[in-house]
């Protein structure tokens, strides 16, 4: 169970559009906390914060609307992977 926190997020993130129907994306975030010493210094990722989160992934619209992305987040000296597929219906 991880203690409570205020976060201070900062955040970059990046949309380009290929074509109509194509959109790849990326971001990275990173956020300094106040608040318990468990959850400080808990990223190898994060550059000045404790806590941090990239990804990318690819929306794509026509026929079907949909999109799949893979992320990785490191907090309190854990890193967890996760992807995603979605399709808007």
């Amino acid at each position: 169970m991880l203690g409570f926190a205020w976060k201070v997020p900062t955040e970059a993130f990046v949309i380009l559009e290929l074509s109509r129907d194509l959109r790849p994306m990326a971001y990275f975030r990173q956020d300094y906390l106040f608040g318990t010493d468990t959850r400080k210094n808990g990223s190898t990722l994060a550059r000045w914060g404790d806590e941090a989160e990239a990804g990318a992934g690819l929306r794509f619209s026509g026929k079907l609307d949909g999109f799949v992305y893979g992320s990785v987040r490191e907090m309190a000296g854990v890193r967890y992977w996760g992807i995603g597929i979605g399709a808007v219906l």
